[in-house]
């Protein structure tokens, strides 16, 4: 019996191995699979998102480009978690083609999420100097890279929809 005891001690100690409690961890080893790189007319384009959780405020960084010409479109959306209402991984086909997207919507349907596009160090001078209106968004979809592992997306999905309750 005692050995029963400790073997089922022992089992449910190592159940906790390689969780973690800290959202960031999870969302870093998500963000890490978030990339894909494609050929289009002899050029490579890579394409990944970075999700992170930074105190109240979840930042999502997209990116898009050439890795040879170093050229990238970059997009930034900054979403405080307490003024999210809905999160949701969508699918979208057109024709043949698919796009997956992760699609927030803040409370009430209020501008309540800032969205910035330039480099990092351009969004810190802007954010610096201030926020326009036109920065502002009430509804904000992240392009999702090309992944074929689909249980990655809503694992994604499942972990921002429980920041939303805590």
């Amino acid at each position: 019996m005692k050995n029963l005891v400790f073997l089922f001690t022992f089992f449910i100690a190592t159940l906790g191995i390689g969780q973690t409690s800290d959202p960031n961890v999870e969302l870093k080893n998500i963000s890490d699979k978030l990339k894909s790189t494609t050929k289009y007319e002899g050029e490579l384009y890579e394409e990944g998102v970075q999700v992170s959780l930074q105190n109240d405020t979840l930042y999502v960084y997209n990116y898009r480009g050439n890795p040879t010409t170093k050229i990238y479109t970059e997009y930034h959306y900054f979403l405080n978690v307490k003024d999210i209402e809905n999160v949701e991984y969508k699918t979208i086909q057109v024709g043949e083609h698919s796009t997956e997207l992760l699609s927030f919507t803040s409370k009430g349907f209020k501008p309540l999420f800032i969205f910035k596009y330039g480099s990092r160090s351009e969004i810190q001078e802007e954010i610096k100097n201030g926020l326009s209106e036109d920065d502002m968004q009430n509804y904000s979809s992240v392009v999702l890279p090309i992944i074929k592992d689909k249980k990655i997306l809503i694992r994604l999905e499942s972990l921002l929809k429980g920041l939303l309750t805590k």
